[in-house]
């Protein structure tokens, strides 16, 4: 096979995996975020939205596929301590501040811990995490529809390991 024929094939590989990627992001993951708890399990909006974190900014067209995804950069306090919005970094590198009610969490947080196995252990718990500097916060229950996604990506990542 020429080099050309095999790059041609490896892109079309990569589109069909990109594809496939945008299309569990869309119908498995960005549809779970519906997914809403009791108002005793739900922690409060400021105590699950941390610097670092990653949001979707809500726009005003219905596909969230559209919807631009931003990093916190610091949160936006009002007059009596009560967070109101956050500054947020777009892809794009602006700097822009957003009320809570446009923010969307999506779950992952952006600050990079070495001691992993026991932040996912307080996860499961839902215990409360030590985050450094005498620093702690609630840690929100995990939600069904994460757990299964995760399981699922886990299994299609070891049958492909086992198919090589």
């Amino acid at each position: 096979m020429s080099e050309g024929a095999e790059m041609t094939r490896r892109l079309r590989y990569l589109k069909k995996c990109r594809d496939n990627v945008r299309k569990c992001w869309l119908d498995e993951y960005l549809r779970a975020l519906q997914e809403r708890f009791n108002a005793r399990s739900t922690p409060t909006h400021e105590a699950t939205i941390t610097k670092g974190s990653l949001v979707l900014l809500k726009d005003t067209t219905k596909n969230k596929a559209n919807w631009k995804i931003g990093r916190v950069v610091n949160p936006i306090v009002g007059k009596d301590g009560v967070t109101r919005g956050y500054k947020l970094l777009n892809g794009n590198g602006y700097v822009v501040e957003r009320p809570l009610q446009l923010l969307c969490d999506l779950e992952i947080s952006g600050t990079s811990d070495d001691s992993g196995s026991s932040v996912e252990d307080a996860e499961h718990s839902g215990d409360i995490i030590e985050t450094g500097a005498n620093q702690r916060r609630p840690q929100r229950p995990e939600r069904e529809a994460r757990r299964t996604a995760v399981n699922r990506l886990v299994g299609v990542v070891a049958n492909e390991n086992e198919e090589d």
